[in-house]
């Protein structure tokens, strides 16, 4: 009986444990996620921004014919700029994608653990109710432990 008791605690506290860590972890994920959304929409902002400068560089090229050369090499560094801020845009929506696939992975496994746990107390149970059986007089416990 003794050792029932000791089993059921110690799976009650590792499941636990490990139901607050899967917690944790995806609510560390989800805000991983927000700060992205945020990124994401700054990033947009400065593409928008980037955009805005090609278009006033243009407008200086038509006006200032001399200065040509250094606003098209303006020009220039805004386009590699801009390339350069769209990947990393790309590369933020992929790992949000891989954030939300991950996010499902912990509910399934949290999920499991849970029936696992349930699964378990209820052999628990059977083997308590079965260790029982008509009685626990010595006889019932010397004919348990010769079977052991």
């Amino acid at each position: 009986m003794e050792w029932t008791s000791i089993i059921t605690t110690f799976l009650t506290v590792a499941g636990g444990v490990i139901a607050g860590w899967f917690t944790y972890e995806q609510k560390s994920q989800t805000a991983d996620t927000s700060n992205q959304s945020l990124i994401f929409s700054q990033l947009q902002d400065m593409i928008k921004t980037v955009q805005d400068m090609q278009d006033e560089a243009r407008k200086n090229l038509d006006l200032i014919g001399e200065k040509d050369t250094k606003i098209s090499t303006m020009s220039a560094q805004i386009k590699i700029q801009t390339s350069q801020i769209t990947a990393q845009s790309q590369q933020i929506k992929e790992q949000s994608k891989t954030i939300k696939e991950q996010s499902g992975v912990i509910d399934k496994l949290t999920k499991q653990i849970g029936e696992l746990k349930g699964r378990i107390n209820e052999l628990l149970e059977q083997l308590d109710t079965q260790n029982k059986g008509g009685g626990r007089d010595e006889n019932s416990q010397l004919t348990y432990r010769r079977k052991r």
